[in-house]
């Protein structure tokens, strides 16, 4: 699941991206397998700055005649026929471009809602995941047997290494992802379900893992290798922690609690620390709690005062 921090990354879709240089490690090529992942949420279903027939590309490596592949999520209203609501999808190209290959899902989706989405890519095959699961499975060079899709030997993809810069938020800058993404990870290798069923509850494979953006701070670093990427126009918005009071009629003592996991406060800057569960008690109404968090590394006292929410 994903691990709670105090703000995230989020494009307006309108401009905003991440980009890092173009790498081999991003190809698939270079080792002939990559799988990449990453938790988004979108905060619209429709995007404004969609492109073809309603669509917006969130992340990917490709650009006009370095096409590679690109992960896409479609409005909630397409011009598909059949239409396409919400559609995601991962996509493998030919270096030139056209029509690509690969897997996708077509749920209900809410805004705000966050989902993990992992597309695997191995010698022949795309495939796509959901929240831990295996959602769909194509076929883009040879034939083979169900579950993955077939296709024609006219549309088969033959990927190739090109310059494209890696992008997050937009591939090529022709439309671009409203919402937040965090915890990008990339593989030279085609992770096995088990491993992306383990990914999903937090636990990410160190074998082949070639870079990662937690993007739950103010870099887009890569706390893996040398790939950091450059942000551009994102903001980073920080979560609401909230303290409240539960008062017993029987006692003097308020308790005050907040809602947010990974946050430790204590009463004075050297007082007593309690367990991170966010919970500590006072007898007065108002209180200085000593806060840490990811925001606030250092203790930092913050005024909670009791039964009014209080963000820090």
């Amino acid at each position: 699941m994903i691990s709670a921090t105090m703000a995230d990354l989020v494009f307006d879709g309108e401009d905003d991206y991440v980009e890092v240089p173009d790498a081999p490690e991003f190809s698939i090529p270079t080792t002939g397998q990559l799988s990449i992942s990453a938790w988004i949420r979108p905060d619209v279903l429709t995007f404004p700055a969609y492109q073809s027939t309603g669509y917006v590309h969130w992340m990917g490596k490709g650009e006009a005649g370095q096409r590679e592949w690109v992960f896409r999520i479609y409005n909630q209203i397409t011009i598909d026929d059949p239409p396409r609501p919400n559609r995601i999808s991962f996509y493998v190209f030919n270096l030139e471009g056209g029509e690509g290959i690969g897997s996708y899902f077509q749920d209900a989706l809410q805004a705000g809602e966050w989902i993990h989405v992992v597309g695997v890519a191995d010698e022949k095959t795309t495939a796509i995941y959901k929240n831990g699961e295996f959602r769909d499975c194509d076929r883009y060079r040879g034939k083979g047997r169900s579950p993955c899709h077939n296709y024609s030997p006219d549309r088969w993809i033959m990927p190739a290494r090109g310059t494209a810069p890696l992008r997050i938020g937009t591939e090529d800058l022709k439309s671009f992802f409203l919402g937040a993404i965090r915890q990008v990870r990339v593989w030279s290798r085609a992770l096995r379900a088990e491993e992306i069923t383990r990914l999903y509850g937090g636990d990410a494979p160190s074998e082949g893992l070639v870079a990662e953006y937690l993007l739950d701070r103010d870099i887009a670093a890569d706390s893996i290798r040398k790939h950091d990427g450059l942000i551009s126009g994102a903001t980073w918005v920080t979560k609401q922690t909230t303290s409240r009071r539960n008062h017993n009629p029987d006692k003097a003592t308020q308790f005050y609690t907040w809602a947010y996991p990974n946050v430790r406060a204590r009463t004075s800057a050297t007082g007593f620390v309690t367990a991170d569960v966010g919970q500590f008690a006072s007898q007065t109404d108002d209180h200085s709690i000593w806060m840490l968090t990811s925001i606030t590394p250092t203790w930092t006292p913050v005024l909670a005062r009791c039964g009014v929410n209080h963000p820090i």
